[in-house]
């Protein structure tokens, strides 16, 4: 008789299916974001615990990264993790493999869909990897225009003129002025977008983004809001978007 004792299967509860689903949806993760997220910030060595089991399992994996000045660990699916969601749990996804093109972009942007998702004014958030991957929004209006216009996110926002449909776009980076033309452009022909909240890493990109808005949209209307990274993730309870005819949209 073997002396090597076999390795217990993981049995997967509903907060690992969780983990799963909210990796899906962002790409990649902290800690501290999982345990926000999936764990209501109980405390992170639970998250922890879950975190290594799933590891250790096959079902995500993780290493290091810089982000907002610490060495964070960032948790990603495995292929093994997307498998088990679309055989097991019913995920209808194109997808086989799920990868960040930019981890300090798609960290950020998790970071500030929290932070909309907790405004009670909030009805509902869809990060962009659901609004592409999912077969769901393919072609259910208004979640298929959001994904054809590549949207950093969709939000649904309560308002007195009912629920609006609001597009989230993250800048970290000094576009040119034509790409950033032809994005607004492309949002302003489109009846299913009521608004565009715009988050800019910096004043610079903010100031170019606005110079632009002002640019397509003349004496019209815009769609466009902005405000500044910080100006989402360094508030509690209240987060302001500006428009470029210096009003301003206070959400809580």
């Amino acid at each position: 008789m073997s002396n090597l004792k076999k390795k217990s299967r993981l049995i997967l509860q509903p907060r690992d299916i969780r983990i799963l689903n909210f990796l899906f949806s962002n790409k990649l993760a902290t800690v501290n974001q999982i345990n926000i997220a999936v764990f209501k910030n109980v405390g992170k060595s639970y998250a922890y615990l879950r975190l290594n089991k799933l590891k250790k399992a096959g079902y995500i994996i993780s290493d290091a990264t810089q982000y907002r000045g610490s060495i964070r660990r960032i948790y990603s699916l495995s292929k093994k993790g997307v498998n088990y969601l679309i055989n097991y749990d019913g995920l209808e996804t194109h997808y086989t493999q799920i990868r960040s093109d930019s981890r300090i972009h798609d960290l950020t942007l998790v970071d500030i869909l929290q932070k909309l998702k907790d405004l009670d004014c909030m009805t509902k958030i869809i990060p962009e990897n659901d609004l592409v991957g999912l077969v769901e929004y393919e072609n259910l209006k208004p979640f298929s225009t959001f994904k054809a216009l590549h949207s950093d996110g969709y939000c649904q926002l309560r308002s007195k003129k009912g629920i609006l449909s609001v597009a989230v776009e993250y800048e970290r980076s000094l576009k040119s002025k034509e790409r950033i033309t032809q994005k607004m452009m492309n949002y302003s022909y489109e009846r299913d977008v009521d608004l565009v909240f715009c988050v800019a890493d910096s004043e610079r990109i903010l100031k170019r983004l606005m110079l632009v808005d002002q640019d397509v949209y003349g004496e019209h209307t815009s769609k466009m809001y902005f405000s500044l990274t910080a100006g989402v993730l360094d508030t509690s309870k209240q987060i302001q978007f500006h428009h470029s005819t210096k009003n301003i949209l206070t959400l809580s």
